[in-house]
């Protein structure tokens, strides 16, 4: 949610309307995040709520304690392109260049290779050469995640599965597990510009924003079986992804991996 606030703020402040629109964005969970949140209810004229399962404290009481307009959206995750995805338990979090660690997100498949004590290079060539969907029902893993998708939608105000299922293989719409792309974002701005009432000098602004991709969004490469198993010719003939602003392909973020260095630094 916080890509909401940080794109609305940026697209008031650019058509001169920033004193008519206050974005605030309260997370989950921190101890604090309740009572902040009840607080900034009591005043907000309209709440967009992603809903989360992490939240200890039901939808309807937190709705309940909105002055304004609720509009819900489902948690936008897909685990199939990266199915051992997880976090690398290498990373030290009070290291004051690398606050998320060397590799903010880790590979579980790498991790096992490497408590087995199993050399660098053999686990870099025995990945690159592994097909993921000898390993894993990789169909099974993208019907869960839109069986789970479709069922969020029940209790949300957001249609976003059926677009996802239809646009996968074409374009990218997720840049990590829970990191939807500009792209998949463009697919659903407008009902939330139309909920909000937004002039249509902010809402071109939000687009321009949007359709030129401001922001940090690292994007985690996928394993080049993967790609191939599902078809993704954004993902096919080893690609460069965008790493925190830095080109990278499976090949190098692998290799940093497994080495745990920073990227560039050192890779």
């Amino acid at each position: 949610m916080a890509w909401l606030r940080h794109n609305f703020s940026l697209a008031a402040e650019a058509t001169g309307v920033k004193e008519s629109y206050d974005f605030v964005h309260v997370g989950a969970p921190a101890p604090d995040s309740l009572t902040n949140l009840a607080q900034q209810l009591s005043g907000a004229d309209a709440l967009v709520y992603q809903v989360l399962r992490n939240f200890p404290e039901s939808p309807t009481d937190l709705f309940g304690k909105a002055k304004g307009r609720v509009f819900r959206f489902p948690a936008l995750l897909l685990k199939s392109f990266w199915p051992f995805d997880g976090f690398d338990p290498r990373n030290r979090r009070n290291d004051p260049e690398f606050t998320n660690g060397f590799c903010p997100r880790g590979d579980e498949y790498v991790n096992r290779l490497l408590r087995k004590g199993i050399a660098a290079d053999e686990i870099f060539h025995r990945y690159m050469q592994e097909d993921v969907s000898r390993l894993l029902d990789l169909n099974r893993l993208l019907e869960l995640d839109i069986e789970r998708l479709r069922l969020q939608e029940r209790s949300t105000d957001l249609r976003i599965a059926d677009a996802i299922l239809s646009d996968y293989r074409d374009q990218q719409l997720f840049a990590m597990l829970w990191h939807p792309t500009h792209a998949l974002y463009l697919r659903f701005i407008d009902q939330i510009w139309d909920f909000l009432n937004l002039p249509a000098a902010m809402r071109a602004r939000s687009k321009f924003i949007l359709e030129r991709g401001m922001g940090m969004q690292p994007h985690i490469p996928v394993h080049p079986s993967i790609a191939d198993h599902f078809g993704l010719s954004w993902a096919k003939g080893n690609p460069q992804f965008d790493y925190f602003g830095h080109p990278m392909t499976f090949a190098d973020w692998l290799r940093a991996y497994i080495h745990h260095r920073p990227w560039p630094k050192g890779a």
